[in-house]
């Protein structure tokens, strides 16, 4: 075919077909929304707001951080290659993945209530807010650069809310640190969030308002899969705690093996066994407490059992009359697990001595161990913890103190015929009885670590409500008497 045999369309004609055959433009609002530009804003945003504003129910305050974090990451991820401050604000991000990684992890083991209100818990909330400080400045710093760059006019006085913003996280973490509560101070720190929030976001309309975009950063992985890798690694991290630190660090030994000649314990074991003190426990308790019993003048002896997470605990009270005339006495709290439970993580028992009532006051110190039978022998350890505490709190008789004993102690996997016991004294300063003695024994046995931050027997001893979580079974025992008998009830 030659140039002469070829047909030309007008231009005017050409143009009529394109834009007939062209869809509508969609709405500026529209472009935004899909722009790597808005979807990295967005996420940004988000995340600050979500790792300020926490609600402490059903796991929230934990929830709503760990997925702050994400989205930050996932945010400063599109933008990192628009110019340095985005660059360094992705690196912080992923500063602020790692914290709050080590968080998790901490909160899913044993150790969480130490670590709470300790000051690694307080120099780990100082990094925490001045990597957040930092990565406002970097977004602020970001934004502002892409704005002078693209000659946005303005600029200045909306980039300010930056240095507010990071203002406003020292004023709440200052009025935090002073205990302040007031609605009216709340409410206005609220709404001026709300107001530096909204700045940072109308600049960021601004510069797409200019023509302003961002080519979202090459990637290896989608954007679906980055974030499902860090959520992964947040409850990876949740899930290594539980497994690997869920139970109380204890140290056992080989009980040393039985004596050729009888001492001078054994002797009183003697004595006290024909007093009627149960044999068992006797046996079991060190030769420093059997001493302290050497001259009993009379015994009571009560035993319970109770159906625990599948296994049964046999509970042993024993009362040692030390004097005949004078109320001068020594509580053992004897447990013994005849059948194993089902799990082993965190014990623990609480023990309201007599002499926490007025009349009475406490004579020596408290003393007490556990045991087990492992592959073939006895291993013997002290308690993890155990001591005197004092609980406070508020009932409908107004405030209240009380003096309780707490110990707390873990049992070694494949181990059977756990059993241990607590070891007071007590005595009346003017031999009088004063309506006689009580004396309560409390146990919690965790059953499951469904249970996130991580709670212990002790936190659950602790608690003013006995048995607020379903992951303990908790039970009670007292027992009252004078100096002529003894009487058990829960």
């Amino acid at each position: 075919m030659t140039d002469k045999n070829r047909q030309t369309m007008p231009d005017q004609d050409f143009e009529r077909i394109l834009k007939a055959s062209a869809a509508d433009i969609p709405p500026t609002d529209v472009i935004r929304g899909i722009t790597p530009h808005r979807t990295a804003v967005n996420r940004i945003i988000t995340g600050l707001v979500l790792t300020t504003f926490t609600l402490n129910i059903a796991g929230l305050d934990y929830i709503g951080p760990a997925i702050g974090a994400i989205l930050l990451a996932a945010g400063f991820r599109i933008i990192r290659r628009g110019n340095s401050f985005f660059k360094a604000g992705y690196a912080l991000s992923l500063l602020n993945i790692a914290l709050m990684a080590a968080l998790l992890t901490v909160n899913a083991t044993i150790y969480a209530s130490d670590f709470n209100g300790s000051t690694v818990s307080t120099a780990y909330g100082v990094a925490s807010l001045l990597v957040k400080m930092s990565v406002i400045i970097c977004f602020w710093r970001g934004l502002g650069s892409a704005g002078h760059r693209f000659g946005v006019s303005g600029v200045s006085g909306k980039i300010d809310s930056g240095v507010l913003l990071c203002l406003w996280y020292g004023a709440v973490s200052a009025l935090g640190l002073i205990g302040v509560t007031s609605w009216l101070i709340v409410g206005a720190l609220v709404a001026l969030y709300i107001l530096l929030i909204r700045s940072l976001l109308k600049l960021s309309d601004t510069l797409e308002d200019t023509g302003y975009s961002v080519a979202a950063a090459p990637v290896h992985i989608s954007d679906r899969v980055y974030i499902g890798v860090l959520t992964a690694l947040f409850i990876l991290c949740i899930a290594v705690g539980c497994g690997f630190s869920s139970s109380y660090p204890m140290t056992w030994e080989s009980a040393p093996a039985g004596a050729a000649a009888e001492n001078e314990a054994d002797s009183v074991r003697s004595k006290l066994t024909d007093a009627g003190f149960p044999d068992f426990v006797a046996r079991d308790m060190t030769d420093e407490d059997v001493l302290k019993l050497e001259s009993p003048a009379r015994v009571f002896t009560d035993s319970r059992e109770r159906t625990v997470d599948g296994g049964k605990l046999e509970i042993t009270t024993v009362v040692s009359m030390n004097s005949e005339d004078a109320l001068d006495f020594s509580v053992i709290h004897y447990f013994n697990w005849a059948d194993n439970p089902d799990h082993f993580y965190s014990e623990g028992i609480k023990i309201y001595p007599a002499y926490a009532d007025s009349g009475f006051e406490a004579k020596g110190e408290i003393s007490g161990r556990v045991l087990c039978e492992k592959d073939g022998g006895t291993l013997v350890s002290g308690y993890r913890s155990l001591g005197e505490e004092i609980l406070t709190g508020t009932d409908f008789w107004g405030e209240y103190r009380d003096t309780v004993i707490i110990g707390t102690y873990s049992i070694p996997d494949g181990s059977k015929n756990c059993r241990g016991y607590v070891m007071y004294s007590a005595k009346s300063p003017d031999d009088s009885l004063y309506g006689g003695y009580k004396s309560g024994f409390f146990f919690a046995h965790q059953n499951s670590l469904l249970i996130y931050p991580h709670e212990t027997a002790e936190d659950e001893l602790i608690s003013s409500d006995l048995s607020e979580y379903s992951c303990f079974d908790t039970d009670s025992i007292f027992a009252t008497g004078s100096r002529d008998s003894m009487e058990m009830g829960s």
